[in-house]
């Protein structure tokens, strides 16, 4: 009920005169009553001490003469803090300075960094070193990115909202990148100042634009006419009103204060300079009003150029350089296993391919392997450091006898197998799992005989491989426990996932994916914001990040082609209560909604069962796709312990020469059961049956 709008905050007291929602529930309960008594005496008091994350003082001489000082004994700082706020230390004389340390930057160095090495070594240095102080801001082929808002990666542009916001404006050139850098924020986007600029902007030169006054037209054409900027607002009252730098500055921070005082002394003097330079007293009063209105939306515009340029130079390498930026962001977020997911589907939609850890490739970071291919980074497993990933980089080829005892250890050894680093031996995960040990024994034994200067009599370094041990060799584990333990490793499933088994089947009870749904989604807007659908909606996949919120149930929704939040009401909590578990599969029906807030869509779910319920309900017929290696009798043997059922099987035998639809008579009816599922699947791989629902 409390308005939200970060750049205009109202006080307890104006949100309750603007909200009569928040009266009436004063009336109706009492709790709320005396919640509203208790925050109206807490409101403005301060709530702890803080100190500013990137604001620096710089004073004249010593600090400690113009302000108090202060120092928390928990802190690592070497620096003290003031104890007065950033504006009473300004105007105790200290100068304020926000230095921000931006990953953003690390990422664009760390791209130019993989485009010289790549291309020198591909062009035997021939290659022509990249500065990207050098780019044109005038690249087309940028803006065509930009104007797709396939933003993932780019700085401050990745957003959900800021996406539509770009789809409406269709940036063309480095000024709209500076506006969408200011104007995405709700001041603006309520006001209506956003409309403004992208009509006008659509409009071109046919658009006739009001500038208020003839002599304003330089200040306010980059803008389309509308007043973007703090700079914006000071210029016009230099020009117009004959202000100095001085007098516009505090004319500037009057506006975004809104002191009445102030404002009506501040309109005085720019009336009067304006009628000294023969505007009409009508024309001035007007303009001051339209800069009063604005100038607390206004941003300051050389922070937005900063901005901009960091997000273009980020576009720029997307556009121009996609696998290395790839490469470089997601060594920037090693630990961070969502953005990792967000760039990987990002990469497939760009049909880069991520290819899996292995110890006998992969380095500690995230690197170029080919053109359109990156190396999963050693770093990005969960469970190994920075010094063994490095450590396994330059110890390559071998087993682990050639690490050291102090770096590889039980825990580091089972994550890279169940990452599937050391799938390039060709052995089954299980196996190497089996096998740990033994394998560690046998190193720690290496190790100590070569500290110890000892030797074994048996074999010297020429014959040494033939005294490896041998592998406790084992079946692979079954496909859920093979993923289940790479997601364990890596954080989200990465050579295959749960919902594979399901997707054929899936395809005749949901209409779309997640991933095409998501795109219908993001489509879905009108002039007030997203709209929530009314439709009711099926969708199937993995459910995870269970979590109760209060009374309510929220989670993921993922089928392998996109991830949707999902959330339970608490009226309908307890009626999938023994459903609702992380890692469980589900058919799910309900509605979408968008929550402004969190600037994401929501799934409401309204009803649920587990997906092998509902194929078991529905199915009609079996489709076994079978070629000439496939056994008859193994498959007959198969199906006969899951007879009678409801459940037609229809077997479709291809050959290289032709193909050939054989359906089963009645006898030959199965319940499509997960039991059955588990045996085709043990017996033809997951990808050559389906069930089909009428």
């Amino acid at each position: 009920m409390i308005p939200f709008d970060p750049s205009r905050p109202l006080s307890l007291e104006k949100a309750i005169a603007q909200e009569p929602r928040i009266r009436k529930e004063e009336e109706k309960d009492d709790r709320v009553k005396k919640l509203v008594e208790i925050s109206k005496k807490l409101e403005g008091l301060n709530r702890n001490m803080a100190t500013h994350a990137a604001g620096v003082v710089i004073p004249e001489k010593n600090l400690a003469e113009f302000v108090p000082l202060y120092k928390a004994p928990a802190s690592n700082s070497l620096l003290p803090s003031t104890q007065f706020d950033m504006y009473t230390s300004e105007n105790a004389g200290l100068v304020k300075f926000d230095l921000l340390g931006l990953k953003t930057l690390t990422v664009i160095q760390k791209s130019v960094d993989i485009i010289n090495a790549y291309n020198d070594r591909k062009t035997k240095g021939k290659f022509k070193k990249l500065n990207i102080k050098d780019i044109s801001l005038e690249d087309k082929d940028t803006y065509n990115l930009l104007s797709s808002a396939r933003t993932v990666g780019v700085f401050q542009l990745e957003s959900t909202g800021m996406r539509d916001l770009i789809k409406r404006m269709q940036p063309t050139r480095f000024d709209d990148v500076v506006a969408l850098v200011a104007l995405f924020r709700p001041g603006p986007l309520q006001s209506g100042m956003v409309d403004d600029y992208i009509e006008r902007k659509k409009g071109g030169k046919t658009k006739i634009i009001d500038y208020l006054h003839p002599t304003l037209e330089t200040i306010l054409k980059p803008t389309y006419g509308v007043i973007v900027y703090q700079e914006q607002v000071m210029q016009i009252a230099q020009k117009l009103a004959n202000y100095t730098q001085g007098s516009a500055d505090i004319l500037r921070k009057a506006m975004g204060k809104k002191i009445p005082e102030e404002m009506a002394k501040q309109k005085d003097i720019f009336i009067k300079g304006a009628l000294e330079n023969n505007v009409k007293e009508p024309t001035a009063k007007r303009i001051f009003d339209l800069i009063e209105k604005f100038a607390g939306y206004g941003f300051n515009k050389s922070h937005s150029v900063s901005y901009a340029m960091i997000a273009y130079q980020t576009a720029w390498l997307k556009t121009h350089y996609r696998t290395e930026f790839f490469a470089a962001s997601m060594t920037a977020d090693l630990d961070n296993t969502d953005k990792l997911i967000v760039f990987k589907e990002d990469c497939e939609s760009f049909e880069i391919v991520i290819k899996g850890p292995c110890v006998n490739h992969s380095r500690y970071e995230f690197f170029v392997e080919s053109e359109k291919q990156i190396r999963y980074a050693l770093g990005a497993i969960k469970g190994l450091g920075e010094s063994i990933s490095k450590a396994i980089s330059k110890e390559r080829n071998e087993n682990c006898s050639r690490l050291s005892s102090e770096k590889i250890s039980k825990r580091t050894t089972e994550a890279l197998i169940t990452s599937g680093a050391f799938d390039c031996f060709g052995e089954t995960r299980a196996t190497l799992f089996q096998s740990i040990e033994m394998a560690l024994n046998y190193s720690n034994r290496l190790s100590l005989e070569k500290e110890t200067g000892q030797s074994n009599l048996f074999y010297s370094d020429e014959n040494i491989q033939e005294s490896l041990p041998t592998l406790n060799r084992s079946k692979e584990w079954v496909l859920s426990q093979l993923l289940k333990n790479e997601f364990t490793s890596l954080g989200f499933y990465f050579s295959g996932h749960p919902f594979d088994a399901y997707r054929e089947d899936c395809k005749h009870l949901t209409k779309s994916n997640l991933a095409t749904l998501k795109k219908m989604m993001d489509s879905q807007k009108n002039g007030n914001g997203y709209r929530d659908k009314e439709t009711m909606i099926q969708v199937a996949g993995l459910i995870t990040n269970l979590k109760r919120r209060g009374n309510n149930y929220t989670f993921k929704i993922d089928d392998g082609s996109a991830i949707l939040e999902g959330i339970i009401f608490g009226e309908r909590r307890d009626n999938f209560r023994d459903l609702l578990n992380n890692n469980s599969l589900l058919f799910l029906k309900g509605r979408l909604r968008f929550d402004s807030f969190a600037d994401l869509w929501q799934f409401v779910v309204e009803d649920a069962v587990t997906i092998d319920s509902i194929i078991n309900k529905k199915a009609k017929t079996l489709l076994i796709k079978c070629d000439s290696k496939f056994d008859p009798q193994r498959l007959q043997k198969i199906l006969q312990v899951h007879t009678p059922g409801s459940c037609k099987i229809q077997l479709n035998y291809e050959t290289d020469i032709n193909s050939t639809k054989l359906k089963l008579g009645e006898e030959w009816t199965v319940s499509p059961t997960k039991e059955l599922r588990a045996d085709l699947t043990a017996e033809l791989g997951s990808h050559n049956f389906q069930f089909i629902s009428h």
